[in-house]
């Protein structure tokens, strides 16, 4: 009898540990996105077609670089001009940003005319309908930070 009380106490001990775990784990997810909020508020960015805290981070990134090029007389910048504003969107690193400008090339966005310097392409206004899309993700965020 006592073996099985035990065996029972170990088990729902196990479940409890895990819960706690799951719980801890959401909280710091919550106050990923909680912050993500922050940083999308501040900027100014309306919204943004996103669910995860770094996809928002990613297109916030995106959409800054887009209007920081396209307000440019050279429409023409390099990585040490965009620094400032990836450090004020939450950018932890250089190699991100890289990483952020990398991918904006692929999506046909920039072209690297030479290492280290980028220049809007005609169609990076395409991709700007990214912003409409937002709402959605926001307002979603929103509820989940109630």
């Amino acid at each position: 009898m006592q073996r099985d009380r035990d065996i029972v106490e170990r088990r729902l001990a196990a479940a409890l540990s895990h819960k706690q775990k799951q719980k801890a784990d959401l909280e710091k997810e919550i106050a990923a996105l909680e912050l993500q909020m922050r940083r999308v508020r501040r900027v100014g960015v309306q919204t943004f077609s996103a669910e995860r805290s770094t996809s928002v981070q990613r297109l916030t990134v995106e959409t800054a670089i887009v209007e920081r090029l396209s307000k440019s007389v050279p429409p023409e910048t390099s990585t040490d001009q965009l620094w400032p504003i990836a450090q004020a969107l939450g950018v932890n690193s250089r190699s991100t940003l890289r990483s952020h400008l990398r991918r904006m090339k692929e999506k046909g966005m920039l072209t690297s005319p030479s290492r280290g310097r980028w220049r809007l392409m005609p169609n990076a206004a395409l991709h700007r309908d990214i912003k409409p899309a937002l709402a959605i993700a926001i307002a979603s965020l929103e509820k989940m930070s109630r």
